[in-house]
Formats: structure tokens, C-alpha cells, sequence
């Protein structure tokens, strides 16, 4: 009998174990800055129950006016040290969401993260009836970045340009903190009863025949999930 080779077993659960954002994000926070400009952030948690490293942060935000877009995450909730998503739009309609890094403080300009680290999906900036709606999918937790807890404080940075080129936005910013496990849906359950379910009957298994002399047995040592409601069995050969 061939089994796989452990690599491919993780490749296996890693595809197998891949999510998606809710076609609604519906859970919303509404950010003014210290300028007095408000902005909407629409977002979802999508968990993973096999590695935190495969949660997903969904997000949608909409500002009522034209101009560039940074959102991150940083524990000070100051811009030196933060992580930022900074979507540039452009005339077009093509337009640019990036992660960054704080270089400093003050006027200093953010600079883009090595490419290997530009792992934002389903990315998106466009702008309509002098509106500006970014849209990006994080994971929440990658190596050498600030995690997104989906328990416990976020601290949240955000600054809005008032042209589309990454200028310095001056008091047109703020932070926010926000903790995801009290805001986030609960996941929904099936419905219960007071009185517990009547069993089965058990039935009295058959006898296990024993092996032929000489051959391969199979003992199962625990099961792997994959997804929502999806296993595996684990086997080993003895």
C-alpha cells in the first residue's frame, strides 16, 4: 500500500482548508478623524479551524470624499511601528492597495513591504460621485506583522489623503480600537430542546476477525479537520 508523503498531506489540508469573505460584510464601525472627516468600515471574521494563520479580514471602507486611503494596525495606536494597507487611486479607475511600513514618525513616508509580503487579496479603489471605496482581504495573522486578534483589543490606525498621491495627510487621522469578539455574529448553532435527544439503541458490535498471518494492519489514531463539517480520518500502518 503507498501513502503520501507528509508535504503533500499539508498541501492536501492547506487547499482544502482555503476560505472565502461572506458575500456581506455585515458588521460595521463608523471612524471620524481628528479633523472631523467620518469614514465607514464594513468588515467580516472569517476563522479557520485549522490554522490561524488561514483567518481572513474582510474589509470594505467608504469615504465621502476623493483622496488616497490608509488603514492599519498598530498596538500604540501611533504611526511609528504600524502596519498600514494604503490603496492610491488613479483616473483611470485602476488604482493601487499595498501594504506598507512606518519608517518614522511625523512627516515621514511610509514604504511599500518586499513584495513576498504583498499578500492582500480581492483588492480593489475606485472612486464615483466623488466617493472613495477601498476594499482589501488580509490574512490576520502573518510572520514579522502585527496579528488581528479575533479575540482581545485592536488597535486600528487610518489617515485619508486629500489628493490621490501619498502625501502627508496632517490631523486627517486617528486610531480605534476595536475587539472583533464582541462584535462579530455569533456563528449559528441549530436549534435545541430542554430535554436531550432520545439514543439509539446500541447495537452489539460484530467481532473483529483477526488478521491474516503476515499482513498489514491499520489502526486509526485520530481525524484532521478539514473545513466547515469536513474530516479525514488518520491512519497509520502497522
Amino acid at each position: 500500500m503507498k501513502f503520501l508523503p507528509t508535504a503533500s498531506i499539508l498541501l492536501l489540508l492547506k487547499g482544502t482548508a482555503s476560505l472565502d469573505c461572506p458575500p456581506e460584510l455585515s458588521q460595521s464601525e463608523t471612524l471620524t478623524t481628528k479633523s472631523g472627516e467620518s469614514i465607514t468600515l464594513d468588515y467580516a471574521i472569517v476563522l479557520s479551524p485549522v490554522s490561524e494563520s488561514l483567518s481572513l479580514f474582510c474589509a470594505r471602507i467608504t469615504r465621502n470624499l476623493e483622496g488616497f486611503i490608509g488603514f492599519g494596525i498598530s498596538p500604540t495606536g501611533k504611526m511609528d511601528g504600524g502596519d498600514f494597507i494604503i490603496g492610491l487611486p488613479e483616473e483611470d479607475g485602476t488604482g493601487t492597495v499595498r501594504k506598507y511600513f512606518a519608517t518614522g514618525h511625523g512627516h515621514s513616508k511610509p514604504k511599500e513591504m518586499d513584495e513576498l509580503k504583498q499578500t492582500l487579496m480581492s483588492t480593489s479603489i475606485v472612486q464615483e460621485d466623488g466617493n472613495t471605496v477601498m476594499e482589501f482581504t488580509k490574512y490576520m495573522v502573518e510572520p514579522g506583522e502585527h496579528p488581528i486578534l479575533a479575540t482581545g483589543d485592536n488597535t486600528f490606525i487610518y489617515a485619508l489623503g486629500n489628493t490621490n498621491a501619498l502625501t502627508y495627510h496632517g490631523t486627517n487621522k486617528n486610531s480605534v480600537t476595536v475587539d472583533f469578539d464582541t462584535t462579530r455574529e455569533p456563528t449559528p448553532t441549530s436549534n435545541t430542546t430542554d430535554e436531550a435527544p432520545e439514543q439509539p439503541p446500541e447495537e452489539d458490535e460484530a467481532p473483529t476477525p483477526d488478521p491474516p498471518s503476515g499482513a498489514m494492519t491499520m489502526t486509526k489514531v485520530g481525524t484532521v479537520i478539514l473545513g466547515a463539517g469536513a474530516t479525514i480520518a488518520v491512519w497509520f500502518g502497522l
